[in-house]
């Protein structure tokens, strides 16, 4: 998210005309989750990775239209890697819904306490498909 967040101030506007940088830019990040993973792997731990929610739907200007573009686009990598080609085992994918109502933001990207319950169920169904209680 936040990698996104520092792209998409860069390249407001691109991420809508031009794809190859847009491609680039999100290949980029999903390279560093995948090396993250790996290094995680490594010390012999299951993983559940989630995807990302998108900025507030207040938030209407050029760059929350890039920060979104950039989320939908990441998540759409994550959801191929890890969940319809299950490239790495023992990772599993959570799957936040898109957009989480404005109410549950303090600004236009972080939540606030209700947010971050309303996120924690997703985690918990995640937790509770793999029998961790």
């Amino acid at each position: 998210g936040n990698d996104i967040l520092r792209f998409a101030k860069s390249y407001q506007g691109v991420f809508s005309t031009n794809a190859t940088e847009k491609e680039r830019i999100l290949n980029e990040i999903h390279f560093r989750i995948l090396e993250i993973v790996k290094i995680l792997i490594s010390w012999d731990k299951e993983i559940i990775i989630q995807t990302h929610f998108r900025a507030n739907p207040s938030a209407k200007t050029l760059y929350f239209k890039a920060v979104n573009e950039g989320i939908d686009g990441l998540n759409q990598r994550l959801i191929q890697t890890f969940l319809i080609e299950k490239k790495i085992p023992n990772v599993s994918l959570a799957i936040l819904p898109n957009s989480f109502p404005e109410f549950l933001f303090v600004d236009k990207v972080h939540l606030n306490l209700f947010g971050y319950q309303y996120h924690s169920q997703f985690l918990q169904k995640e937790l509770i498909r793999r029998c961790w209680w």
